[in-house]
């Protein structure tokens, strides 16, 4: 999926511009981390572009169409298309494994079948199979992060995502969640993913999107990232 912002602006009342002319291309099937302080606008950005939230001005193209085309009735045909993982995934506790990840699948009225079929290769792909049956309770903070990106792909997206998805996890688990959206990248998926840990831009060789004060500072390799 392709995303490009131009001379974005996105303001909140009369006195707080969260993004200030902000311009961009994400080419498809790209994986790109957004940095930047806490309230620098890595997470209104994100809202932006799954129509969330709404620009203040300037233009959004997904696929080179124009998101302000979209009507109210449009957004959620839109945002089937996007899987969205964030720090703190709200797991359903009266509802197990399985159930939570299906859900996205259940709202739009998918064959039972079909949904058993999906919801077992996400969990698959996660690590996560032999868990289908166990409630959030019994999860560790790792697994619940899991259980929410097989929940984001079980629709099978164009584009993931991320905001701060390893902010309450361990150098390790963090890890393993990275990997997991590099290994979605890998077969075709467009990623982004705002974080924070400078740890994870090292590990990997791709673009970097860093925001100060609601303005793009930078843009830079995320190999180039030094202590």
């Amino acid at each position: 999926m392709k995303i490009e912002f131009s001379h974005v602006n996105k303001n909140y009342g009369s006195t707080r511009q969260a993004l200030h002319d902000v311009s961009f291309t994400i080419p498809n099937e790209e994986m790109v981390f957004v940095t930047g302080h806490s309230g620098a606008g890595k997470s209104t950005l994100l809202k932006l572009i799954s129509l969330i939230e709404r620009p203040t001005s300037g233009q959004i193209l997904i696929n080179d169409r124009n998101l302000a085309s979209f009507k109210s009735r449009d957004i959620p045909f839109h945002r089937r298309n996007i899987g969205v993982v964030f720090q703190e995934n709200t797991l359903i506790n009266e509802y197990n494994v399985f159930r939570n990840v299906a859900m996205p699948l259940e709202i739009c009225s998918t064959h039972p079948q079909e949904i058993k079929k999906r919801v077992n290769a996400s969990l698959d792909k996660v690590g996560l199979l032999h868990k289908a049956k166990q409630y959030p309770d019994k999860l560790s903070a790792g697994e619940h992060q899991r259980v929410g990106i097989a929940r984001a792909i079980v629709s099978r997206p164009a584009l993931l995502l991320a905001d701060e998805p390893t902010g309450n996890l361990d150098a390790a688990l963090s890890d393993e969640i990275t990997d997991l959206f590099a290994a979605f990248n890998q077969v075709g998926i467009t990623a982004i993913i705002a974080t924070h840990d400078n740890r994870q831009l090292k590990r990997f060789s791709c673009p970097v999107i860093e925001l100060q004060e609601g303005q793009i500072s930078q843009v830079y390799q995320s190999s180039e990232v030094t202590d």
